[in-house]
């Protein structure tokens, strides 16, 4: 538009020069703001300014020429440098590469003095010397201005290329931490993944009191011998999906599996009161749905898995081994112990230590089974788990945790010493 102005101005017998000049200058300088927000990314993500540039600009380059050509005087060789000029500035500040600019150069001249000679002949043939030198002179600025614009197009499209790469490459450095983050999310507690991430280590922690639980599977061996593999590893992955579920919700830590069995903690990597009652809590629903679950695979005549729960509670080691492949893990005596709560257990049933007992006797009912012989710990004294105490539950859902139990626990929760 505003050259367009300029062809008309310089057409004007009675029009002075510092108009169009005046617009050039303005032109420049909001061709310079474009390509200043264009560089810090404020418009140019929604506006194509290169494809609209270089379009515009050999529209711009004839619509001027044309005008030119009904003009006398210095009028069309000021319009000639601006149109020189004018893309030159565009391929400087980036907006036009050096070939768009040619392009738009060319142009000009072939619409210019093809129009000139077709309608105005007479005009050339009588001041043939001066459109020779404003021939030259223009001619020879426009090739330098060329050469400065290719060398600068070149370097400014360096740069951009570069500044591309590096915010591809920022982006993918981002995903990839995302997603580091995540997989090791899946393999630690995020409190103790948070502390190995910032620290590149993590502190062994000594627990005064938690609770460890493994459940395994009675007569895995044999069921498993009657499934294919996609059978096996399917059944065992739903029961371990519901499992993981239960860890979540009850402020439990899933420890491992291995083959058939399932091991998990209470009371880490955060220390906490409630931990015993949230390990019995995940309990009783994983055996409640191992029941639903066999109760339904013998309506079809298959056989399923029973299971032995075993949980013991007391001091434990907890922290990271690992340099490649990191884990999770706990150790001390409370460990071996909930193993021997687990093989010594009764199929169908979670088996507690008397500790365990105790320690969550105001929330549920435990039946005493006496002393007990356990692998290479001798006699000990172990508890079945029977039910919630029944005014504890839900008088609409029995076997649901009611408003009482719920208030008795945030006690629990609260109690220090």
């Amino acid at each position: 538009m505003f050259l367009t102005v300029m062809g008309l101005k310089a057409s004007d017998p009675e029009g002075t020069s510092d108009f169009p000049m005046g617009l050039l200058v303005a032109a420049f300088l909001a061709m310079g703001l474009l390509s200043f927000l264009s560089n810090y990314h404020l418009i140019s993500g929604n506006w194509n300014l290169r494809k609209w540039s270089r379009r515009s600009m050999l529209l711009a380059s004839l619509h001027c020429a044309l005008f030119g050509v009904a003009s006398g005087g210095s009028g069309p060789y000021w319009v000639a440098l601006a149109l020189i000029y004018f893309p030159a500035a565009l391929s400087w500040l980036g907006f036009l590469n050096l070939r768009a600019m040619s392009l738009g150069f060319l142009s000009f001249f072939v619409a210019f003095w093809a129009g000139r000679a077709l309608l105005f002949p007479e005009r050339l043939t009588d001041a043939w010397p001066l459109h020779a030198a404003a021939m030259i002179g223009v001619t020879t600025c426009g090739v330098w201005m060329l050469l400065a614009s290719s060398f600068y197009s070149t370097q400014g499209e360096t740069v951009r290329r570069l500044l591309r790469e590096s915010r591809r490459d920022r982006r993918r450095v981002r995903e990839e931490q995302a997603r580091s983050d995540r997989l090791l999310l899946n393999i630690l507690p995020a409190a103790v993944a948070h502390e190995l991430k910032n620290a590149g280590t993590n502190e062994p922690v000594y627990f005064e009191s938690a609770t460890v639980a493994f459940t395994d599977f009675q007569g895995f061996t044999g069921i498993a011998q009657s499934l294919s593999p996609r059978e096996l590893v399917g059944e065992l992955d739903r029961c371990f999906s519901f499992f993981d579920g239960l860890m979540d919700r009850y402020k439990l830590e899933k420890l491992k599996t291995i083959g058939d069995a399932y091991m998990f903690a209470g009371g880490i990597p955060t220390a906490n009161r409630t931990h015993a009652v949230d390990a019995v809590l995940a309990a009783m629903e994983i055996q409640a749905f191992m029941n639903q679950m066999k109760a339904i695979k013998e309506s079809q005549g298959f056989a399923y898995w029973e299971l032995r729960v075993g949980i013991h509670s007391g001091p434990l080691v907890a922290g990271v081994i690992g340099e490649k492949k990191f884990a999770y893990d706990v150790w001390g005596e409370t460990v071996n112990t909930a193993s021997r709560m687990e093989s010594a257990g009764v199929t169908g049933q979670v088996n507690l230590s008397a500790t365990t007992a105790g320690m969550v006797s105001d929330f549920f009912l435990c039946e005493s089974r006496g002393p007990v012989h356990a692998k290479n710990m001798g006699e000990m004294e172990m508890f079945l788990l029977r039910s919630l105490r029944p005014e504890l539950e839900d008088p609409r859902r029995p076997g649901v945790p009611g408003p009482a139990f719920h208030r008795l626990y945030e006690d629990l929760e609260r109690k220090t010493g």
